[in-house]
């Protein structure tokens, strides 16, 4: 909610799997008063990640080359 302060909803947030998001902006077509939330939820997770929280999603490939290359052939 914009007329508030995000700070006050980090832990909410991310309780709430803020981090769940993969912005298919079907927050867009679904919300009734025709606002755009997926800002405020990128919003939210950067807060969260600045106050220390992590987000669980991330993982550590190493390198592209670990990560298994371009369909196997680097």
């Amino acid at each position: 909610d914009s007329r508030d302060s995000f700070d006050n909803r980090i832990k909410e947030a991310v309780d709430g799997d803020v981090f769940d998001c993969i912005e298919c902006q079907a927050c867009i077509i679904a919300c009734p008063k025709g606002l755009t939330p997926q800002f405020d939820i990128k919003t939210l997770q950067s807060k969260a990640l600045a106050n220390g929280y992590t987000n669980p999603h991330t993982q550590d490939f190493g390198s592209f080359t670990d990560f298994g290359g371009l369909n196997g052939f680097f």
